[in-house]
């Protein structure tokens, strides 16, 4: 009778156990997501001399980046909701002439 009931408490201890751990790796995962710095995006504009623009958020801004194999500059700092009407608005043609201007400007600076 005695064992039946160590049986009982040493199974619900174990499950108990494995829900922690179960919590904890969800908990961590969770947490790694929604980090408050994120990559949102990275274009490579020019592979072979390693020139790309990347769009990170910080909190509620996102960070236009500039990235060449010496350094990143930072190109423009918009605010989160700021960006999603501004990019809706222009259209394709207008998206395509400011990634020629900006690979441009940064093939320009390298040299």
């Amino acid at each position: 009778m005695m064992d039946l009931y160590l049986q009982t408490i040493l199974i619900i201890m174990i499950t108990i156990g494995v829900v922690f751990v179960v919590l904890g790796l969800i908990a961590k995962r969770h947490q790694q997501r929604s980090g408050l710095i994120n990559i949102i995006a990275y274009h490579t504009l020019d592979p072979r001399k390693g020139i790309a623009v990347a769009v990170m958020k910080v909190g509620r801004e996102l960070l236009f980046l500039g990235v060449t194999p010496n350094e990143v500059k930072l190109l423009k700092t918009v605010q989160e909701g700021d960006i999603e009407t501004d990019y809706r608005k222009k259209n394709l043609d207008e998206r395509m002439r400011f990634l020629q201007i900006l690979k441009e400007r940064l093939s320009n600076e390298i040299h």
